[in-house]
């Protein structure tokens, strides 16, 4: 018998496949995409505390100054702790602090 478990199959939503929300770099119009996270959480969302986490280990960066926006001249910022949601688009992240 086998002591190897089969990888675990995620919830699927919208027909057949699951939604991601893309992260991506606010000064690079082109090639921008910095990771795409599965939505796993109720309501295709993910945690605005573990998606900082994860950016702020991408960037080297301190996470206290790191923030999310939905455009990428940082007009529509994400309120800090809510879901992130992923039918409400993409997301930009900033590692600057916002009065700079």
């Amino acid at each position: 018998m086998s002591a190897i478990k089969p990888r675990p199959t995620p919830p699927l939503s919208y027909q057949d496949r699951v939604p991601t929300l893309v992260m991506r770099h606010p000064h690079y119009p082109d090639y921008n995409t910095l990771i795409k996270l599965l939505t796993l959480d109720n309501g295709d969302t993910v945690d605005y505390n573990t998606a900082l986490t994860i950016y702020g280990i991408i960037s080297n960066n301190s996470w206290s100054t790191g923030w999310f926006a939905r455009s990428a001249n940082s007009s529509n910022v994400c309120e800090r702790g809510a879901p992130l949601v992923a039918a409400n688009g993409d997301v930009f992240y900033f590692v600057s602090h916002r009065t700079c």
